[in-house]
């Protein structure tokens, strides 16, 4: 419970910053307001394409809709788990 309670005040925090509404939020992604409305409650579970959507649209990072990140936005240093890939260089000639 732990987590929906995490992820309720980080959509509701983030969705206030951008200025917008529930049924706005729920409407770009494309599902219904009570959707949003349980989610920042606490009361409603989010299936993991439903987190990407949220994260994507809140301009964010999925890990920090779960609380494993402080740092709100994708990209920033810190909020990749994943590692780097390797520079290829390509023969010349």
């Amino acid at each position: 419970m732990a987590t929906r309670h995490t992820i309720g005040q980080r959509v509701l925090l983030r969705r206030r910053e951008l200025g917008l509404t529930q049924k706005e939020l729920a409407t770009l992604c494309g599902f219904p307001y009570q959707v949003i409305s349980g989610l920042e409650r606490g009361r409603q579970s989010v299936y993991a394409e439903r987190l990407a959507d949220l994260a994507e649209k809140l301009q964010v990072s999925s890990d920090y809709l779960l609380g494993l990140s402080d740092l709100p936005a994708a990209g920033q240093p810190g909020t990749s788990r994943k590692r780097p890939r390797p520079r290829t260089t390509t023969p010349v000639g």
